[in-house]
């Protein structure tokens, strides 16, 4: 399990730094799109060993409701605030030309 973790968070250091340099790129399509791809990979691929974390840590008649509660719980942090937070900071960006509307 500490070797899914690892990589968990090794994927993580990857993914970050390639996000933020997304936007921080010259401003051509092809680069900010390659960027994108990449960090995308890296942030993605997270999502494999942290099932497997989750498997192992339940007993196994309990696997199927541990990763519907794991599912659940993801949508309800990630899927359901994530709009809410992204139009309250691009509402309250003094800089409107930051964005890429």
């Amino acid at each position: 399990m500490s070797s899914s973790l690892l990589v968990t968070v090794i994927l993580t250091a990857f993914a970050w730094p390639l996000c933020i340099a997304t936007f921080n790129v010259p401003n051509t399509t092809q680069s900010f799109f390659a960027y994108l791809a990449v960090a995308q990979f890296f942030a993605f691929a997270t999502t494999s060993p942290l099932n497997g974390v989750i498997l192992w840590c339940v007993e196994p008649e309990q696997r199927t409701l541990s990763m519907a509660l794991a599912v659940v719980g993801m949508h309800l942090l990630g899927d359901v605030p994530s709009p809410i937070l992204v139009g309250a900071m691009l509402e309250n960006l003094p800089d409107k030309s930051l964005t890429m509307t």
